[in-house]
């Protein structure tokens, strides 16, 4: 969980003490880099708990190519991935969605998968808005119907699908539609106790 990583070092005080594999300790020190990052926390003991084996992002990377795994290949990518979205550096996040879309793990349903489609279509979207081309828009639009797939089955994915309508709206020049979806998964969101998606429509409905 996000509690379990936080930076204070309980985290890898955590994984140092479980039993798992190398590849699910390497896992955690990822999501706690990502964490770190995020809220602008620059620590040199994250790789400690790996026993020396690695030192930074791109030998994680190195080791899972050379052993072929490619769901670590996949969870560097999507480090790196959460790291531009969150910065707002859509171009980079684009760069980490190729790489993660040619891996065979991506196709595979996973927990982590709500969020990155989500994230996506919101790249999706902002890119077709900063002039980047017709087939973002398409892009946007496909994982907005599979968003609202998921509605049907999940109440959870609300404020995620009103953010995406707005989007949606706000690609067409539909101002005062998008607002309103905006307004919506705001209140979603808070409602979901979810406070950085609630954070994240404020954001991109100032963009």
């Amino acid at each position: 969980s996000l509690h379990a990583l936080t930076s204070d070092g309980l985290g890898l005080q955590c994984i140092q003490k479980t039993k798992y594999s190398k590849e699910l300790s390497i896992q955690g020190v990822l999501r706690k880099i990502n964490l770190d990052e995020l809220i602008g926390v620059f620590d040199d003991d994250n790789f400690l708990s790996l026993d020396g084996t690695v030192y930074d992002v791109a030998q994680i990377l190195a080791h899972a190519k050379s052993a072929k795994n490619v769901q670590l290949i996949e969870g560097v990518h999507l480090t790196h991935f959460l790291s531009a979205f969150w910065m707002g550096d859509f171009v980079m996040a684009l760069e980490s969605v190729k790489l993660i879309s040619a891996l065979p793990s991506s196709k595979m349903p996973k927990l982590q998968t709500i969020y990155y489609t989500f994230y996506r279509g919101i790249v999706s979207y902002r890119l077709f808005r900063e002039g980047n081309g017709e087939h973002f828009l398409t892009e946007g639009d496909e994982i907005l119907r599979t968003v609202q797939a998921w509605r049907q089955k999940c109440e959870h994915v609300e404020n995620k699908l009103l953010l995406l309508e707005a989007e949606c709206f706000a690609s067409r020049c539909n101002r005062n539609l998008a607002q309103e979806k905006y307004e919506a998964s705001i209140r979603s969101a808070r409602d979901h106790g979810f406070v950085h998606e609630q954070g994240l429509a404020y954001e991109v409905s100032f963009l």
